[in-house]
Formats: structure tokens, sequence, C-alpha cells
């Protein structure tokens, strides 16, 4: 990384996003993927057009090193990011999706869970269906991420079909190894209330 890519995380953790706006403008040039970096920052700050013109532009770059190589893995990833970023989540699941199917990087997969995390995030409560029906895709694409474990959990309380189609998922990863301590504290939970 840059010494100035490196000093704006500094600034980050340290909260200071105007020294990390400051110095990730010097590096996204030479440096693209530090553009999402810089819209994050610059959307904390309530920069919001600026922070759109930046996801822009990197969706703009990435999209054409894709299109000139698609199994780069890292172009895609930043590219679907920053569609993740507008919230256009469609797009950024199409985007790893075409990914998986030409490379089947695990990245694409946990990146994937991402983007149904934030869509499901980004209902509300208004479709419950829906909000479960992304929450279970993501838990498709990676059963080990806890962002979709914690938003899983609610669902599998009670005795509703979806209450127990969710249950189910949950003793499958369970049954595959692949499971979080946090998958075992939700199902053993489940049954102490059963008792």
């Amino acid at each position: 990384l840059d010494a100035r890519a490196l000093l704006a995380r500094v600034y980050v953790a340290e909260n200071k996003p105007e020294s990390a706006a400051e110095q990730l403008y010097y590096v996204v040039d030479q440096r693209p993927e530090e553009r999402i970096a810089l819209a994050k920052v610059l959307a904390h700050l309530k920069r919001d057009d600026e922070a759109e013109k930046q996801v822009t532009e990197a969706i703009s770059h990435f999209s054409g090193v894709v299109n000139e190589s698609p199994e780069d893995v890292p172009a895609r990833l930043i590219w679907a990011q920053a569609h993740r970023f507008l919230k256009q989540y469609s797009v950024a699941a199409a985007i790893l999706t075409n990914g998986m199917q030409k490379v089947g990087s695990d990245e694409f997969r946990q990146e994937l869970a991402k983007v149904y995390v934030a869509w499901s995030d980004s209902i509300g409560k208004e479709d419950p269906g829906r909000k479960l029906e992304l929450l279970q895709a993501a838990m498709t694409y990676n059963p080990a991420d806890l962002a979709v474990l914690q938003r899983l959990a609610p669902y599998a309380i009670g005795e509703t079909p979806e209450a127990d189609k969710v249950r189910s998922e949950l003793n499958k990863v369970l049954a595959q190894g692949e499971a979080q301590p946090a998958v075992h504290l939700i199902i053993g939970t489940l049954e102490i209330q059963k008792k």
C-alpha cells in the first residue's frame, strides 16, 4: 500500500475523517481501488455527491478492467463493492455470480453474502418475507458469516413454516461442520426454549 493510503487508514481508525479524505484524494488517481475507501469517508462526512462521484469513477475503471480481463478477481470484487455502496444490490450480485461462473473464487461467495445482508438490511420491516429470502441466499453463499447468522436468528423462533425452514438450514450447516459458534448458540437456545 501507498504510505498515504496507510496514513488514511490510521486517520479512519482515529476517527479523523477529514484527514483521511485528504490523504486518499492524493492516491486515488494512481490507486483506483482506494476510491471505495474515499467514498466511505466522504459519506461519513455527509459529502454524498463527492462520495457518489468516487464510486462512479471506480465503477467505470473496474468494469473496464473486468471487461478486458474477466478473471481479475480483485477488480471484480471492487466493481461489485462499488455497486453495493450505491445500493445497487442486484447489479452487485450479478457481477459476483458471473465471476463465480468464470473463476469460482471463495471471495465472491463471501462478498455475495455481504451483498445479500446489505440488501436485506435495506428492506427494513415492510417486507419480512423478502428480507428472510435474502438472508437465506446470503447463508447459501457463506454459512459461516456472523452477520447473516445474527440476522437469521430471530426468524428461527416460533412454530411457523419460515422458522422451521431457518432451523432446518441452521441444522444443515451444523451437520456439514461449517458452523460458527453462533450457530451452536442459536440451535442450543432454541432447544432450551422448547423445554
